[in-house]
């Protein structure tokens, strides 16, 4: 038990002396930086566009319809002559949309190329309009 004490005041002890024999550092002052650029003059506009970018083809048809995304238009002639009852049959005239039973008759599953969605339920970030009023599936 005495031991133990006298480790700890030779630590102690150790401890006391390395400290004292630190030599003490002046803190320095950094010499100035002089970047020797000056100010633009004009502030930049509001009107300024990203590099490689013009406003004017944004109006071309490339950038108004990208071609990722595909439009299917259903006219009404086209179902008069066709015996087409249900959205599956309709659509199966739509490429890259395809469709799949679930576990029960009410659970249709929409599978559409490139949108990364397969789920029942619903679909997520897809619309379906008829008449210009969205369909929820």
């Amino acid at each position: 038990m005495f031991s133990h004490y006298l480790q700890r005041g030779a630590s102690a002890g150790a401890i006391a002396i390395a400290l004292m024999s630190v030599p003490g550092q002046a803190q320095e002052a950094l010499p100035t930086i002089d970047v020797g650029a000056t100010r633009p003059s004009e502030a930049p506009s509001s009107t300024s566009v990203a590099p490689g970018f013009d406003p004017a083809r944004a109006k071309e048809p490339i950038y108004r319809d990208p071609p990722g995304q595909t439009v299917t238009q259903i006219k009404s002639d086209f179902l008069s002559s066709t015996p087409l009852s249900t959205v599956q049959e309709i659509l199966r005239y739509s490429p890259g949309v395809s469709f799949s039973q679930g576990l029960t008759p009410r659970d249709l599953i929409v599978s559409i190329r490139g949108s990364g969605n397969r789920l029942s339920n619903g679909v997520r970030n897809i619309l379906m309009f008829d008449d210009g009023f969205p369909i929820v599936t």
